[in-house]
Parts: structure tokens; sequence; C-alpha cells
């Protein structure tokens, strides 16, 4: 069997660290988190931590970004909103080992570029050009999905709340009732189906706006 080329083989181990790290934690890491658990799992050469290309990123992150689109198209990750995720397909495949995982992958991207209707033979020059594009559509959706977590976060919880009754105008509801600044009775938002509230369902709604830690049950069983 021919050997990983230098790039391949640095993707190779990174990406198996990323599976490996999501198979134990529950299946899923953001993309924030990605970079550290390979610097905290896997040890690099001198030629994976020298800058290169136009951009002069450091090599490792580079071919981690480039090969993880050929498990993204094997099916072995599932990237969505800033996370990536591990598919019954991928945890399967971390029995293959890092390099076989890799050729997989990349075996299913030439698949799926065939299926595209494209030239079988396509150039290396044209995949390296597709899969730029491709990171670089996934860093802008990254940064806007970030953005949108930032311009939550970043509100008080009356202006949380207004943005709450919004969302669900735009879902289609009426809002007769929006809680006024002050003691709200524990209900911040009545929501109808309909102008009169006639139909169900009808809504009722709590809004705790607590951006970093998790909703305390006594909330939940006070709102029931």
């Amino acid at each position: 069997m021919k050997p990983l080329s230098q790039s391949a083989a640095c993707a190779a181990k990174c990406l198996f660290a990323v599976m490996q790290y999501m198979k134990s934690n529950g299946g899923t890491v953001t993309t924030k988190e990605i970079n550290d658990i390979i610097q905290e799992n896997v040890k690099f050469t001198e030629w994976e931590l020298e800058r290169a290309g136009k951009l002069q990123n450091i090599r490792w992150w580079t071919m981690t970004q480039f090969y993880s689109i050929d498990y993204n198209k094997a099916g072995y990750i599932l990237k969505k909103q800033g996370s990536w995720y591990l598919t019954p397909e991928g945890e399967e495949a971390i029995k293959l080992g890092a390099e076989q995982i890799l050729r997989n992958a990349n075996a299913a991207y030439r698949k799926w570029k065939q299926e595209q209707d494209l030239d079988e033979d396509y150039a290396v020059e044209e995949e390296t050009l597709e899969k730029e594009t491709i990171i670089n559509i996934e860093q802008l959706e990254e940064q806007a999905n970030e953005g949108i977590r930032q311009y939550i976060k970043a509100k008080n919880p009356y202006e949380f709340q207004d943005m709450v009754a919004a969302l669900l105008r735009a879902m289609g509801y009426y809002t007769p009732f929006v809680a006024p600044k002050g003691r709200d009775g524990g209900v911040d938002v009545i929501a109808y189906i309909d102008a009169l509230g006639a139909k169900t369902p009808r809504i009722k709604v709590q809004v705790k706006h607590m951006p970093e830690t998790s909703i305390p049950a006594k909330d939940i069983r006070s709102l029931l």
C-alpha cells in the first residue's frame, strides 16, 4: 500500500484524535475546541509546525481543515452550526485506525466528486481550489453563528424577553402580552395561534437569560 503523503499523514493523526475525543465525550465538539484537542493529543514534527501558504497558517491546522471535508463527505463527521458531530459510521470507522480512515474518506470524497458529473481525472489543483472554497464558506458560517451567539449573550434580560416575543411573532403567533419591567407573576409572554386565543395551542412563556449556566430545575417546576 502506498504510504500517505506528509500532508495526509498529518491530517490523519489530527482528525483521528478529534474523533477519539468525540467518542469519549458525548459525540460532539465545537469548532473552537478542536484546535486545543489536537494540540493536547498529537505530537507534531517540525515540518507540521511550520507556517506555509498564502496566509502563513500552521501546516497541521491547514491539513486538518482540508481533509476534514473528506471525512464529512464520507459521513464520518457532520458539521453543523459551529460544531462537529461523530456519526455512527465515524464511530465504527475508528476501529480502522487513523491512516485507513483517511484513505477511505478520500476515496469517498472522490466518489462524491464523480457523482457531481465532473471529470473523473480532475487535477489536484482543482480539488485544492474546491476544498479551499468549502473551508472559506465553513469559516464564514462559523463566524456568523458566533456573532449571533455573542449578540444574544450581550442582551439584558428584558431585551432578551422582547427578542423571544419577536421570534414567536415571526413564527406566526400573536403575542397579546409581553411582561413590562417589574414583577410579572412568572409569565413573561403569552402567545396565541390566532388573534383571539380561541384555538390551541395557547403558550405561556417564562424567559430566562442565563448565557453561561443551565436553567435550574426549580425554575422549570415553577413554570409547570
